[in-house]
């Protein structure tokens, strides 16, 4: 949640732009909705109770999206469906070449055996 208001704040908040999020949880729609509203931000983030991959241009969002920030990295970096919900961002939801944050990650991990 704290993301797109990062992101708003980072655009400057100019009258012209505008952070579209999407969050599937309604409680959590609810929360940011008030934490948006108690720090001014609710005239800069549109805010959709949909999955990213239930997102459409011309409905949900006026135009492609020129940036996208991902908050659902986490310690898994390829949980929460994370290839598909890119895939989908990038051949329906953004322009060519977006610019893309987090930009890269890098996985590791270790061999063990059980004894």
């Amino acid at each position: 949640m704290c993301v797109c208001m990062m992101a708003a704040r980072a655009m400057g908040g100019t009258c012209d732009s505008i952070v579209t999020a999407c969050e599937s949880y309604l409680p959590m729609v609810k929360l940011m909705r008030k934490i948006m509203h108690k720090n001014g931000m609710t005239k800069n983030i549109k805010l959709i109770n949909k999955r990213s991959d239930e997102l459409e241009v011309g409905s949900d969002i006026a135009s492609r999206a020129d940036v996208l920030v991902r908050e659902i990295l986490d310690s898994e970096l390829l949980g929460e469906d994370l290839i598909p919900s890119l895939q989908h961002a990038h051949d329906m939801l953004l322009v060519d070449n977006p610019k893309s944050v987090p930009y890269r990650a890098t996985t590791y991990c270790q061999v063990g055996a059980a004894a």
